[in-house]
């Protein structure tokens, strides 16, 4: 089923999310599709992304948690999605000798912001 609004039809990667969960649109991405998204929620919702992420358009931080205040106001967050996410990560990792990236002032040691990806696919 293709998309609704005037805003997203039409855009192939946002058709793309509605139909396939590795289609999701996650924190990193920018581009056209990215702006439709934060138009879409400062529309809907008043969301307060910030101008580095507007003027790009990048989903950083502000604009994933405008996505996860949206989904909380509506009560759509998949938790069954996230949970098999996590079994499907723990079955990875099993045997291996992972450990958690040591933190330093909010970046990983790989110098990745942290993100919070249930925010995204549910």
């Amino acid at each position: 089923m293709a998309l609704q609004s005037k805003l997203f039809r039409g855009d192939p990667k946002l058709e793309a999310a509605a139909k396939s969960n590795p289609a999701h649109i996650l924190p990193g991405a920018s581009g056209p599709h990215v702006g439709k998204i934060q138009t879409a929620l400062i529309q809907l919702d008043g969301a307060v992304i910030s101008s580095h992420e507007l003027q790009n358009p990048v989903y950083g931080p502000s604009t994933a948690n405008a996505v996860l205040a949206y989904k909380q106001k509506r009560n759509i967050i998949n938790r069954s999605y996230q949970q098999a996410k996590i079994t499907r990560l723990s079955r990875a990792a099993r045997g291996s000798q992972a450990r958690p990236p040591t933190t330093f002032r909010g970046q990983t040691a790989h110098g990745n912001l942290p993100f919070i990806d249930s925010i995204h696919g549910g």
